[in-house]
């Protein structure tokens, strides 16, 4: 029942995937309120594999809804809201990875592109956005598969490319660890934790 009696609303669902559910709200004004205002259509996600402070077990589905939830949005200029429990970790996560993904699309990745300074603008804008070390890990395992994506859909000529991927894979995240970007504890206490 809602809290405003003027308003009403209907949900129609998708059948749940074992990772995400779509449902459909429908909010309907009461009848004397302007005739193109009176029903609106949310869609609403919920990515269900993510445990609070966690991340989620793989990489591709959780790509697969930010890829779905944009298309569903199409041209459309409505915005996108995003939240967690507490609306900074997970959060975070989901606004990092969908800002790298319309860089990536629009091909605007800077020439010294760093997803450690992209994780500050974040924060300056969400604090604590990207929580704990493993939801900044798991932005770099995440955004190295959005990359090689883009690798072999715009590329089919490199036919070896799937042979060198783990590796070009395992020096991202070693070259990272050896910059200090996600190398121990005292990363989280400096670098995360007590960042903006």
């Amino acid at each position: 029942k809602s809290a405003f009696p003027s308003l009403s609303s209907k949900r129609k669902c998708k059948p749940p995937t074992a990772k995400n559910v779509l449902l459909k709200l429908v909010l309907s004004l009461p009848p004397n309120a302007d005739p193109a205002c009176r029903e609106h259509v949310i869609a609403h996600f919920q990515y269900m594999a993510w445990p609070d402070r966690g991340i989620p077990d793989t990489y591709g589905h959780f790509l697969d809804m930010i890829e779905y939830v944009r298309c569903k949005q199409g041209e459309d200029t409505v915005p996108i809201c995003v939240h967690c429990s507490a609306g900074c970790g997970r959060t975070g996560v989901i606004c990092t990875l969908d800002y790298i993904r319309q860089l990536l699309l629009k091909q605007r990745i800077p020439p010294h592109f760093n997803i450690f300074d992209i994780v500050l603008q974040m924060r300056k804008q969400r604090p604590a956005a990207v929580q704990t070390q493993e939801q900044y890990q798991f932005v770099y395992h995440a955004v190295t598969e959005m990359f090689w994506a883009a690798l072999n859909f715009s590329n089919k000529k490199y036919e070896n490319i799937k042979e060198v991927r783990k590796r070009l894979r395992d020096e991202s995240v070693c070259s990272s660890l050896h910059r200090g970007a996600v190398s121990s504890n005292s990363f989280m206490k400096t670098n995360i934790n007590s960042l903006p």
